[in-house]
C-alpha cells in the first residue's frame, strides 16, 4: 500500500472514530446523561435555522455574476417549491418541482 494512501486511511479512521465518539456520547449514557428541558426544546428549530442558513447563503448577491445566471433563477424556483410544499405536503412533489422549474427558467433564460 502507498504510504499517502495508508496516511488519508488512517486520518480518515482517525476523524470518523472520534465524530463516532463524540455524537454517541449523548446517546450511549441513556436516561443517566439527561439533557435540560430548554436545551432539548431549542433542538426543535436546529433544522430550521440550519435550512434557512443554506437558503440565504444560496441567494447571497455576490454570487450572481450576470442576468441568466442559474443563481438568480433559484429565487423563483425556491418560491414555486414552496408554493408547492404548502399545497401537497409531499417532499418529492417540492423537490420535482423545485428542481423542474430551476431546470425550466435556466433553459429559458438561455433562449433570451
Amino acid at each position: 500500500m502507498q504510504p499517502e494512501l495508508l496516511q488519508f486511511a488512517t486520518v480518515t479512521l482517525c476523524v470518523g472514530a472520534g465524530t463516532l465518539a463524540l455524537r454517541s456520547a449523548f446517546i450511549l449514557p441513556g436516561s443517566a446523561a439527561r439533557l435540560p428541558e430548554g436545551f432539548r426544546r431549542a433542538l426543535a428549530f436546529v433544522p430550521a435555522a440550519v435550512f434557512a442558513g443554506l437558503l440565504v447563503a444560496s441567494l447571497h448577491p455576490e454570487r450572481v455574476i450576470h442576468p441568466g445566471d442559474p443563481v438568480q433563477l433559484r429565487l423563483p424556483a425556491m418560491l414555486i417549491a414552496t408554493l408547492v410544499a404548502l399545497r401537497t405536503k409531499s417532499i418529492l412533489w417540492t423537490i420535482l418541482s423545485g428542481m423542474g422549474s430551476l431546470w425550466l427558467l435556466s433553459w429559458l433564460a438561455t433562449l433570451l
